[in-house]
């Protein structure tokens, strides 16, 4: 294994910290800037997101010379620590409106939609700032519109059984998130900008970011590399629901995408079997026109001024509309994606991470990110959220190939209900892992460094549309270690994909299988690659569909639900990325290709040590890189075994906390601690006279939510998820030991006054086994 290629693991670059969304949502100092960002650096963080916030007083004003001074006072700092930072385009979001200062600048540049008024009257009432798009008339059969009775009304007598239907254009109503509490969706919110009128964005470019220039043209391009635009909406938030995206003079440009006048209705109505169609064909146009009229000019900007354009589109299945990014992105919000439920593997929302990393792939571009974490507490008790649920969502967004992930968020305060129940919880600083964040923030620097620079081996690609990835077909392969990459219609049947030798090629993917779930996207293309011998295979309605006729690299036996496997090369090497999402231990044979020598990485433990052909292990919440070499021809198998065969078994009965004697359960349970948040330290002490060479494992059981133990005043670690194992072997004393265990609850209690299982719940227990047949378990040091 190449030695560049350890340190590099071992002592991760700070190119691949994490990026937190920095919420600024209070009274701002450059004292407290500065501390923050120190802060930050020295748990390991090396860059943040420049986010105004809901909190932040009016004055200074956004954007102003004075809000400007705080900024730049931040990002100074920030360039004296090299660290990074990425500015955010908007106050709050979605972004387009510069907190309503483009419409303020011109009513024109708000927002605007269609809407379709059935009537007898050849003259419809119109609101203010309304006008008539066209006026049609048709038959309608209940809900629905007879096939082919729409005509331009172009005067005269409205014939029998027929309805004026009337296509207006007028102001959505829709509006953005502010800054400032009184701003939000049922207050005061500003009005949100029309992203389909070009002149509407130059005058939100020119607002916003030529400000930001000004102010920070010296650090363009080193210090801030990029600006983070967050899911503009046409329409604005809560925008007129009888309407659907439009802008002046729009409808010239339906019709030179063949959407005529007559068929528009087809977007309110049945119009028979054209309607799908239209309906398809609209929505492509939205894709193509705020690309052009929104997109485009901001990345281009950015391009001009030494950054990238990063961000993400509203949806999380919008691929079409990750074009102009150079840092494509999307969201993992509200628990959409979790450990439970198969929500892993099953709905829309799993398609996302490979969304934004398969695009990239694809193109060769070197980092796409996550804007991860928010509003993931379970049962939508948000300040639940738990270091168990971040390390699965950390594994499941880095094991499919994102490689830079934007924790949301970092609270600059937690002042008051409106701020620390703003999209919460904090995941940095205000929460109860930040003590241990460097060990987070590291491993995460070691896995987007793993998934950046590489390729994976993936032979099976699945084609997808703009805005619509397939995920029922893919659980199949998630399930059987099946490594699969989704490739878009468009550029399937562009240039950049050539057919050779029955393989799909394009940058450094090569591909000798496509799964294609609707039959309306074979093409041409498809056609040439199954005649020139690659197999396709259509509408899968199983998983023996799949598995049964591709060829597999990973295979575990008996068969793993939860082992997800990514195979990559990196400088030559190849590495097999392995991670656990469910809730058991992986136990079976793994047969993979590799060299005479492997190495097993831990990006956990930051640990790198040659596989001696003893059973390996892979618990709940972990993950392990194999090194296989530079050119892994045979296969061979590794076993993952539990090896938990203990010899003897002795309960700790007998804790106290603070001298007083306690019985273990949840502090909810218990009147006096039922309110409580935060530490408390438990202490038992037993004899040990055993002179055996014997593996000693402490198991905490149940513990809500993190463990810290101590024997005899020496650290055994730490554990921020279960199982709550500690090796105490090296610890223990003949005689007296004296175990303390310092448990830490979540922050529901005080924020939300959810009364959570708190505290040590046990049992507690003491494992004994010799050492070559028991525990290799590695305490959190």
């Amino acid at each position: 294994m190449d030695e560049q290629i350890k340190n590099s693991f071992i002592y991760p670059s700070e190119e691949f910290s994490p990026i937190p969304f920095w919420f600024w949502n209070d009274t701002l100092s450059e004292e407290e800037i500065i501390r923050q960002i120190q802060d930050f650096y020295e748990k390991g963080v090396n860059g943040f997101v420049l986010h105004p916030r809901i909190g932040l007083p009016k004055e200074p004003e956004y954007l102003s010379e004075g809000f400007m001074a705080y900024v730049k006072c931040a990002v100074k700092e920030a360039h004296r620590l090299g660290m990074r930072v990425i500015l955010y385009d908007e106050g709050m979001y979605p972004s387009g409106s510069a907190h309503g200062m483009v419409v303020a600048e011109n009513a024109e540049y708000a927002s605007r939609g269609l809407r379709i008024e059935e009537s007898s009257s050849s003259d419809p009432v119109l609101l203010d700032g309304e006008k008539i798009v066209c006026s049609l008339t048709a038959r309608k059969c209940g809900n629905a519109i007879e096939q082919g009775s729409v005509k331009r009304f172009s005067g005269g007598k409205l014939p029998d059984k027929h309805v004026f239907l009337h296509l207006i254009c007028g102001f959505t109503g829709g509006h953005i998130r502010g800054i400032h509490i009184g701003e939000d969706d049922w207050e005061n919110p500003p009005k949100s900008a029309d992203l389909l009128n070009p002149e509407a964005t130059a005058c939100f470019i020119r607002l916003t970011h030529e400000k930001y220039y000004k102010a920070l043209k010296e650090y363009f391009g080193n210090t801030v590399i990029a600006m983070f635009t967050d899911e503009p909406c046409i329409m604005g938030r809560e925008g007129d629901a009888r309407m659907v995206a439009w802008t002046n003079g729009f409808l010239e440009k339906a019709e030179s995408w063949g959407i005529m006048a007559e068929q528009l209705p087809a977007l309110w109505y049945d119009i028979g079997e054209q309607t799908d169609k239209v309906r398809r064909s609209f929505k492509k146009l939205l894709e193509y026109e705020l690309t052009e009229s929104y997109y485009r000019p901001i990345s281009d900007w950015c391009v001009s001024h030494k950054i990238a354009l990063s961000g993400h589109p509203a949806e999380s299945n919008d691929i079409g509309l990750l074009k102009c990014f150079h840092i494509p992105g999307q969201d993992l919000i509200f628990r959409r994606v979790a450990p439970e439920e198969h929500k892993g593997v099953c709905g829309t929302e799993t398609t996302q991470a490979k969304c934004t990393s398969d695009f990239a792939r694809h193109r060769g571009l070197r980092r796409n990110l996550n804007e991860c974490f928010a509003c993931c507490g379970k049962n939508g008790i948000e300040w639940s959220y738990t270091a168990d649920d971040m390390k699965w969502m950390i594994d499941w967004l880095t094991l499919r190939g994102v490689n830079l992930l934007v924790p949301h968020a970092f609270f600059y305060s937690v002042r008051g209900e409106r701020r620390f129940g703003e999209r919460p919880p904090d995941v940095g600083p205000n929460n109860i892992w930040w003590k241990y964040y460097s060990r987070i923030s590291t491993y995460i620097k070691r896995m987007c460094a793993m998934m950046t620079d590489s390729f994976n081996t993936a032979r099976v690609a699945v084609l997808c549309e703009s805005d619509s990835l397939p995920h029922e077909s893919v659980r199949w392969l998630y399930e059987n270690q099946i490594e699969f990459n989704y490739l878009e219609e468009a550029l399937l049947g562009s240039d950049a994909v050539t057919i050779l030798n029955g393989m799909l090629h394009i940058n450094k993917q090569q591909y000798s299988t496509l799964i294609i779930e609707k039959e309306s996207l074979i093409s041409d293309k498809v056609r040439a690659f199954e005649e020139s011998g690659g197999q396709v295979i259509i509408c899968p309605k199983n998983a023996n569909d799949v598995v049964d006729f591709v060829e597999k690299d990973a295979i575990i036996t008996p068969q793993s639900l939860d082992l997800r496997v990514s195979h990559i090369v990196k400088d030559t090497e190849h590495f097999y990325i392995l991670v656990n999402e469910g809730e058991q231990e992986i136990s079976g044979k793994l047969s993979i290709y590799a060299s005479d020598k492997i190495y097993v990485l831990d990006a956990w433990q930051g640990t790198i040590e040659p596989y001696d052909g003893m059973p390996l292990r892979l618990r709940r919440r972990e993950s392990l890189i194999l090194a296989v070499g530079t050119n892994p021809e045979k296969r061979i198998e590794i076993c993952f075994n539990k090896r938990t065969k203990t010899v003897s078994e002795i309960k700790l009965e007998h804790w106290s906390i603070g001298g007083k004697s306690v019985t273990l359960g949840s502090w909810t349970e218990k009147e006096e601690t039922k309110d409580f948040c935060g530490t408390m330290t438990y202490e038992t002490e037993f004899k040990w006279n055993s002179d055996k060479e014997e593996c000693v494992i402490m198991d905490l059981g149940e513990v809500h939510e993190h463990a810290e133990v101590t024997v005899n005043d020496e650290s055994a670690g730490f554990r921020l998820w279960a199982p709550y194992e500690f090796d105490i072997t090296r610890l223990l004393q003949k005689g007296k030991n004296t175990i303390r265990v310092s448990v830490c609850n979540t922050q529901a209690n005080r924020y939300t006054k959810h009364r959570l299982p708190s505290g040590l719940l046990g049992k507690v227990v003491l494992k004994t086994g010799n050492t070559s047949s028991v525990f290799d378990y590695k305490s959190e040091i």
